[in-house]
C-alpha cells in the first residue's frame, strides 16, 4: 500500500488553521497520517461540542466544513472554529436530525451484524471447501501412485 508523506504536501497556515490540498496527488512510498474527524458528543439526545480527549497529533478536521480541507493543529484554533456560524448551524442541523441519525445508526449496526454473520458463514464454507480439496488431492495422489505401481503384465500379449 502506498501513502502520501506529510512533507510532500504543501500545507498552508492561516490563523491557526492548516489548509491541506486534496489527496488526489500521486502517491509515494512514504507515510502520511490522515487527520482525525471531529465528532461532537451526544448528551441526553442533544449533540454538543466537546474539547475533551481531542487528538491534534495528526490534525483535526471538522465535518461542518464542506470541502473538508481545513485541519486544526491545536485546541485554541479549533475552539474558535466551533463558535463560528457555520459550525453552530451544522450542530443545530445535527440536533434536528438526531432521531433520524440514531435510527440510521441502528439500521447500519443491524446491517453490520448481518454482514458479520454472512462473513462467518462464508469463512466456514471456505474451510470446508479447503478440506474437501485436500481430501481430493490425497485421493488423486493415491490413484496416481496405484496406477504407477500396476504390474506391466496388464498389457495384452499376442
Amino acid at each position: 500500500m502506498k501513502y502520501i508523506h506529510k512533507s510532500t504536501l504543501h500545507i498552508h497556515k492561516y490563523k491557526n488553521t492548516y489548509i491541506m490540498p486534496s489527496f488526489t496527488s500521486p502517491l509515494t512510498d512514504e507515510v502520511f497520517c490522515r487527520p482525525v474527524v471531529y465528532k461532537p458528543i451526544l448528551v441526553d439526545g442533544v449533540y454538543r461540542d466537546t474539547f475533551v480527549n481531542l487528538n491534534f497529533r495528526d490534525g483535526l478536521k471538522c465535518p461542518c466544513m464542506a470541502t473538508g480541507q481545513k485541519v486544526w493543529q491545536n485546541l485554541s484554533g479549533f475552539r474558535t472554529h466551533t463558535k463560528c456560524a457555520k459550525h453552530q448551524g451544522w450542530l443545530m442541523e445535527l440536533n434536528r436530525n438526531a432521531a433520524d441519525i440514531y435510527s440510521r445508526y441502528v439500521e447500519l449496526q443491524e446491517l453490520a451484524d448481518q454482514r458479520a454473520q454472512i462473513n462467518t458463514r462464508l469463512e466456514n464454507e471456505l474451510a470446508v471447501y479447503k478440506l474437501r480439496c485436500e481430501m481430493l488431492e490425497r485421493h488423486i495422489h493415491d490413484i496416481q501412485s496405484l496406477t504407477q505401481n500396476l504390474p506391466s503384465m496388464m498389457t495384452i500379449d499376442e
